[in-house]
């Protein structure tokens, strides 16, 4: 038997400001600053068939965070800018009482991202195209992983991790009844510094060894066995980054019937990524997918009325959207798949 009994309060409370200052006609500078303060307190109480001693945990965290911008027009319709934003998550408690390698508590994420990018327009505003570069460090990057002892797995702090990518899009207006619209972009990264992390899964792997000779969860024997299969996630690829995301739309606009009717296709491209910090095969590894979505509006003229369906999911792919392997005690490991074809019609009226 099981039970654990929690008691969690949370308070936060932020004050934030941010001011535009215009050194000349093209040249803008942006400054903003984010103070925040967390306050945690946490009781738990778990049992293993008796009660274990309960642990009370308190934490605090005060961050400063912000942004600064600079914009620069080369061009009437052209600009381009540089960014550096500072960010945070708060720590937390773990709802644990005698883990071996995890902590009762876990530490703030932070977030240092750089932005280079450009904005224009040309051709009397018909092309549009927006190009960016970032790169992003995390600090203390939160994660879900296992204890060697079960049922003390929580969030733990990979110290480092670098994502960095590339982003463009663009639309063309060739005709006042047609437009395209694009967008694509790159991600990657990795973990930096070495950090030994438990996956379920492995732990799990090694809790049915030492079960087929004879030992149970809680023998010493098992917690050392699970305890030998950490593994070190530097170079690992951080979870939830996919390598390429694109998408294209055609919209038409057509006089018809008296009305309005506007139409739209679009293609959507979800590239592959992992989507846990542990790399671990095919187990984590999201497949790509492609689908497609339609629209269609009609306004007739000088009524109030607007005719609108939408088919998305058009050839009804089994998308996989994500993954989750249960670090609670089954470990089993589900898929959750983008929605299947849907159609959704819809009259609305304007008073």
């Amino acid at each position: 038997m099981y039970r654990l009994d929690v008691d969690l309060s949370r308070k936060t409370a932020a004050a934030f400001g941010q001011a535009t200052f215009h050194v000349t006609d093209s040249l803008r500078l942006t400054g903003g600053l984010r103070y925040n303060h967390d306050d945690l307190t946490s009781y738990s109480l778990t049992s293993y068939g008796l009660f274990a001693p309960g642990a009370t945990i308190k934490r605090k965290d005060e961050q400063v965070t912000g942004r600064a911008l600079i914009e620069y027009d080369v061009a009437p319709r052209s600009m381009v800018y540089a960014s550096y934003s500072k960010g945070y998550k708060p720590g937390g408690a773990n709802l644990i009482t005698g883990p071996l390698i995890n902590s009762f508590t876990y530490n703030a994420e932070k977030l240092d991202a750089f932005e280079l990018g450009s904005k224009n327009r040309f051709f009397s505003d018909t092309v549009s195209l927006n190009l960016a570069g970032f790169f992003y460090k995390y600090k203390n990057l939160q994660f879900q992983q296992e204890d060697p002892i079960p049922y003390q797995g929580g969030i733990a702090n990979a110290p480092e991790a670098q994502i960095w990518g590339i982003e463009a899009e663009g639309s063309w207006k060739p005709t006042k009844h047609l437009r395209f619209d694009a967008n694509l972009t790159h991600l990657d990264g990795e973990f930096t510094k070495h950090y030994l992390a438990l996956d379920a899964a492995q732990a799990n792997q090694a809790t049915n060894a030492a079960a087929a000779l004879g030992y149970g969860p809680f023998d010493p024997y098992t917690i050392a066995l699970r305890a030998q299969a950490v593994r070190d996630i530097k170079g690992n690829k951080p979870p939830k980054v996919p390598d390429y995301q694109a998408s294209v739309a055609a919209t038409w606009t057509l006089d018809i019937a008296g009305g309005e009717l506007t139409s739209r296709a679009e293609y959507v491209h979800r590239g592959t990524y992992v989507y846990r910090v542990f790399n671990s095969g095919s187990r984590d590894v999201v497949p790509a997918y492609d689908i497609m979505n339609l629209n269609f509006n009609f306004v007739p003229s000088g009524s109030r009325f607007e005719i609108s369906l939408a088919i998305s999911n058009l050839f009804d792919k089994a998308g996989i959207n994500s993954r989750y392997t249960d670090p609670f005690g089954s470990f089993f490991t589900s898929n959750e798949y983008i929605a299947p074809r849907q159609v959704v019609g819809s009259v609305r009226y304007a008073f």
